[in-house]
């Protein structure tokens, strides 16, 4: 821990020396030893190995432990999950990792956002269903929800479906419990005829209507019918 200047060997008793402490070891008390009746030399010269953890820069990152197991060494913990160290060993730099430009960790429709020493991924969006930390699932709303009004043929979309159209004597979009309603033909719009009356008590889609003749005409048997576009045929 210390050494003797080379003027200190080969002394007699009661002489005194002058020592110094090793370049990396910090002395505390006199440097001055003086040689004592028992051959050996005697003085209060204290000598203490440095802690390279409290140095500055210290050698270990912030983010790291530093340990000081012996006089002038010291050793650093792992850079923690997330972080990469960029130092020397056993030194430590620790660098946060970019996962979101570097691993690319979520599905391409959930937005990837930097946190320190980790990541988050956003939502899935419109029809999709989060699937853990990073994944996406289409929903299947044909099989799970049932959209469309009942006996509309439903078929899936990526993130939506869609909707066929109404049954026969139904119109509209298909979609939902309210997509379809009854096709009528208003009785308003009945056709007018100057020697012609027309019996019918029904707009719903299919009605058949019977035209017949003023007394003092005559004509074959005809009739109307209301049709899917919501509009009553010519006499047929």
């Amino acid at each position: 821990m210390y050494v003797f200047g080379s003027q200190c060997f080969f002394t007699s008793f009661n002489q005194t020396c002058l020592a110094d402490c090793n370049s990396d070891y910090t002395r505390s008390g006199s440097r001055v030893f003086r040689c004592g009746a028992d051959g050996e030399w005697h003085g209060d010269m204290n000598c203490t190995g440095i802690d390279p953890c409290q140095a500055d820069p210290a050698p270990c990152d912030p983010l790291t432990t530093c340990s000081n197991p012996a006089p002038n060494q010291f050793s650093c913990t792992k850079c923690p999950d997330g972080y990469r160290n960029t130092a020397f060993r056993p030194r430590t730099k620790c660098e946060d990792i970019k996962e979101c430009e570097e691993e690319e960790p979520c599905h391409p429709r959930r937005k990837c956002t930097e946190t320190p020493g980790s990541y988050t991924c956003g939502t899935c969006g419109d029809g999709w269903r989060e699937v853990g930390e990073t994944g996406c699932e289409d929903i299947p709303e044909c099989t799970e929800q049932e959209p469309c009004y009942p006996g509309v043929a439903c078929k899936e979309r990526p993130g939506t479906y869609e909707c066929g159209d109404c049954p026969t004597g139904l119109e509209g979009d298909g979609y939902g419990q309210d997509g379809c309603t009854p096709i009528t033909c208003p009785l308003a719009d009945l056709p007018e005829y100057a020697d012609a009356s027309i019996d019918c008590d029904s707009e719903a889609f299919g009605t058949t209507c019977k035209v017949s003749c003023n007394p003092g005409f005559t004509n074959n048997f005809v009739t109307i019918k209301c049709q899917g576009s919501g509009t009553w045929s010519s006499p047929q």
